[in-house]
């Protein structure tokens, strides 16, 4: 395929796709301050909802640990088998806890509140299970969308690959970030939490794509400057590696926190616009 034809069509795409973003901006749902929000949240949640920030942190940290361990005891291609069925059963475990933990930070910023339930009662642990279950549910959407992105490469010929990639990944990209309302769609109290979440995401998809971008741009950058600094500064890589570690560590739990204020107040406010416009 000639390259002026794809860039032609590359440029046509992104011209597109950013006077969209710019009215997706301006919108009624305000992305970016739903980004300022949500990171506004994630900074008072030490202060307010301590519990949620050491659970993640618990995950984080065994994580970190699960994959020292793996690393240091297993060596390349010994018991691959177990450490893949590990990895996958680790992954979906702590999809769905932190799903359920999650659920009184979402009640917290929909009700403005430090402690949104004191006493959990039998209703509260049933929304603790299906948040749980919902969010295993993604977690296995997300997993199967990797497998059959994987296959469509293979299946792919050598001089499409390019082309693919970058189908496949915005593919990806907007599959799952349909699915980010639906959790919080749950909190809300809706009977049908992924229907009222899809409606939502379709109902505004460059404003949910705009703000999704704009919270994991902030992993890309300091996870870069936790790994170039250290290095620079410091002679010996065995810590400067340890800081990166610590830092890219310490960030993604406020950015797990972050993510999940920015959906919920995301989907109160397309909620409202929703409803005034009926």
């Amino acid at each position: 395929m000639n390259d002026g034809f794809i860039f032609a069509i590359f440029s046509s795409v992104g011209i597109f796709i950013l006077f969209y973003s710019y009215r997706a901006v301006v919108s009624q749902i305000r992305p970016l301050s739903i980004m300022v929000a949500g990171w506004r949240a994630s900074i008072n949640c030490w202060r307010r909802h301590r519990f949620i920030v050491l659970g993640i942190a618990l995950f984080v940290l065994i994580g970190l640990g699960l994959q020292y361990f793996f690393v240091s005891f297993f060596g390349p291609g010994v018991h691959e088998e177990i450490l893949l069925v590990a990895s996958l059963a680790w992954q979906a475990f702590m999809a769905a806890s932190v799903a359920a933990l999650v659920v009184p930070l979402h009640l917290a910023v929909l009700l403005d509140t430090s402690h949104p339930f004191l006493k959990i009662g039998g209703s509260s642990r049933a929304l603790l299970l299906r948040a749980a279950a919902y969010g295993f549910g993604i977690w296995c959407f997300n997993y199967l969308l990797g497998i059959l992105s994987k296959i469509a490469m293979i299946a792919t010929p050598p001089q499409f690959w390019r082309e693919a990639s970058y189908g496949l990944i915005s593919a990806s990209f907007l599959l799952t970030t349909a699915l980010l309302l639906v959790r919080p769609s749950l909190s809300l109290g809706s009977a049908q939490p992924f229907r009222t979440g899809l409606r939502l995401a379709l109902s505004h998809p460059m404003a949910l794509c705009v703000m999704t971008l704009a919270m994991l741009s902030w992993p890309f950058m300091i996870n870069n400057l936790a790994i170039f600094l250290p290095a620079q500064l410091l002679e010996s890589d065995g810590i400067a590696r340890t800081i990166g570690v610590a830092i890219i560590s310490l960030f993604s739990i406020f950015q797990v926190i972050a993510m999940e204020a920015a959906t919920v107040i995301f989907t109160r406010r397309a909620l409202r616009i929703s409803s005034l416009k009926e």
